[in-house]
């Protein structure tokens, strides 16, 4: 049950006229044949081109001028039916010192994703991906000693209080270098699947990442964080990946070596005084 105040604020969220990046200013270029060819030898419907400009859009919001510590994890959600139609509405007190994105995408820096109340109309399936969170919130947290390293959940704390803990987190690892990434940029999990997996999915990762994302930080020199086993062994042996520096993913099942190796990647990324 949304309260009083919990009502207005969402209401006043909604109508209220925001800062954002309009759909009719210029999509990021996306490798399309590339994309394509990938989706039918996987017989998937290809991402629209919408929705992956949303993808990039929402990442870039948050990029660093530079990019000290560079966070690779694996992919953003697949796109969903009507997921272009959605429109999202922050909060202008949030945002104001810069414009967002006002599309939806199924990536944890669309604030939208996890939050249907900023949604409109309301995206199908849409639980947010909080274990993401508690990661940049541990890294965060140990920038910023006066920020929780545990993303509020929805029965502790109201929306404000969440988008007002997200957008500081983000803020704090933008000002410090630190961004996070996908190898690839094709979404490769959808209705809480992995749409693809075994050689192929180490060839697309591989290809994807060499291809498309690399060559977007390598100017920067960034250290390099790999962010689930299987990524690392998809990126094994190229120059930039130390296997020091490959953590397991979030939803590890072993939830002590993940928590172990998350705490010493915070760790190394906060003392870092390349990243001061």
């Amino acid at each position: 049950m949304i309260s009083r105040i919990g009502q207005s604020f969402v209401k006043r969220i909604i109508t209220r006229v925001l800062r954002s990046v309009s759909d009719s200013e210029e999509i990021t270029p996306f490798p399309a044949p590339w994309l394509i060819d990938w989706s039918k030898r996987l017989g998937l419907a290809p991402e629209s081109t919408r929705y992956l400009s949303q993808v990039s859009r929402w990442r870039s919001a948050f990029r660093p001028t530079r990019i000290r510590t560079l966070l690779v994890a694996e992919s953003h959600v697949a796109e969903q039916p009507d997921d272009v139609r959605v429109r999202v509405a922050i909060p202008e007190s949030l945002i104001s010192h810069k414009r967002l994105p006002n599309g939806f995408c199924r990536l944890v820096y669309c604030l939208g994703y996890g939050e249907s109340k900023l949604c409109d109309p309301e995206p199908i399936s849409n639980p947010g991906t909080w274990q993401f969170w508690d990661l940049l919130g541990a890294i965060a947290s140990l920038v910023d000693m006066s920020l929780n390293a545990r993303c509020p959940r929805r029965r502790e704390a109201g929306l404000e209080e969440r988008l007002a803990w997200k957008c500081r987190v983000l803020s704090v690892l933008r000002d410090k270098g630190v961004w996070l990434v996908d190898a690839s940029v094709l979404g490769l999990y959808g209705k809480g699947r992995r749409l693809v997996r075994g050689s192929r999915y180490r060839q697309l990762v591989r290809e994807s990442f060499e291809m498309f994302v690399w060559p977007e930080v390598v100017r920067d020199h960034p250290d390099v964080w790999v962010i689930g086993q299987g990524v690392g062994k998809a990126l094994s042996s190229l120059d930039m990946i130390a296997p020091t520096r490959v953590i397991s993913q979030p939803q590890d099942r072993d939830v002590k070596r993940y928590r172990r190796e998350l705490q010493r990647m915070a760790r190394e990324i906060a003392s870092d005084r390349k990243n001061a």
